[in-house]
């Protein structure tokens, strides 16, 4: 059966904006580039902080997979002059960009367009970051982190200020997995976007789906190089809104938080019954799945 590009994306992200038009490695990695590490950095970034995106590829020991959205068309000048500075201007050998064109960025979902920057990791174990790699992230204080990794760990680790297995996590805080690990973040369309609302409805949803087996590891130095204190839980444009703004429009802010955590706590109830009906569906259960079961009841009654 043969479908459109725009169909194929339709299905494999339900998540992203209708009309949608997808360019792939418009730049590539260098194969055999002699990485320090195995782990793909994912992530997505708007057009107009291209200069972050191309600083943090430089940060990165490993391959980084990065979606660049747009809302210019492809044939615009704006673009053009967009892809001109992108391949001129990068002068990392590991970054791969994909060029995702919308009509709107507030119209997605930003995991969705994380999801995409896992589907396109070359390698087996990747580590997703909701906003972007910060700074600290090739500080000698952090050399040693990716050495605590298990490369055979088949569930998510979340880089957090503490070691646990709770569900505590930091904010915006990245989380390491194989590329291939069946869930995937949750591709939700909400009328406010919100970077930091949505990446803790995936980790919220790891956490559920891996039945107590998923685990944090303590890398403070890593996380104090975000600067996610000064951004606000829901943004109309997805993006960093200024204090000056957050002020003015205060009242409207407050409320738009509201629904959104009540959109979010519905979704976490609506996981859980099904999860739980999955699960109940089975006339017989090992004892593994029985003690997944309890978990998840537990987990659910707890942090839903």
């Amino acid at each position: 059966m043969n479908i459109t590009l725009s169909q194929r994306l339709s299905v494999a992200f339900r998540g992203l904006p209708a009309q949608a038009h997808l360019e792939t490695f418009v730049v590539q990695a260098h194969p055999g580039s002699g990485y320090k590490s195995d782990l793909t950095a994912c992530l997505w970034i708007e057009d107009a902080r291209i200069e972050e995106a191309l600083l943090s590829a430089t940060v990165w020991p490993g391959p980084v997979s990065l979606v660049l959205v747009t809302p210019h068309t492809p044939n615009s000048a704006a673009y053009k002059t967009l892809l001109d500075y992108l391949t001129t201007k990068h002068a990392s050998t590991n970054l791969s960009v994909h060029v995702l064109h919308v009509s709107s960025v507030a119209g997605g979902s930003s995991n969705a367009y994380l999801n995409m920057a896992r589907f396109f990791a070359r390698t087996s174990r990747v580590v997703l970051f909701p906003d972007s790699i910060p700074r600290s992230a090739r500080s000698t204080h952090n050399a040693h982190w990716l050495d605590k990794l298990s490369v055979d760990t088949p569930h998510p680790v979340l880089l957090s200020n503490t070691t646990s297995k709770t569900f505590s996590p930091r904010l915006l805080a990245p989380v390491v997995l194989p590329r291939d690990h069946p869930v995937w973040c949750t591709e939700r369309c909400y009328m406010f976007g919100s970077r930091l609302l949505d990446w803790e409805d995936c980790l919220w949803r790891l956490w559920l789906e891996s039945a107590g087996e998923a685990s944090s590891i303590a890398v403070p130095h890593l996380l104090n190089g975000f600067k996610n204190a000064t951004l606000p839980l829901v943004s109309p444009f997805a993006v960093r809104l200024p204090h000056s703004f957050i002020r003015r429009h205060q009242t409207r802010c407050c409320v738009q938080i509201k629904i959104r955590l009540r959109w979010s706590a519905k979704y976490r109830s609506e996981a859980c019954a099904f999860t739980l009906k999955r699960s109940q569906a089975f006339e017989s259960l090992s004892k593994t799945e029985k003690r997944h079961m309890q978990w998840r009841k537990k987990f659910c009654r707890e942090v839903s």
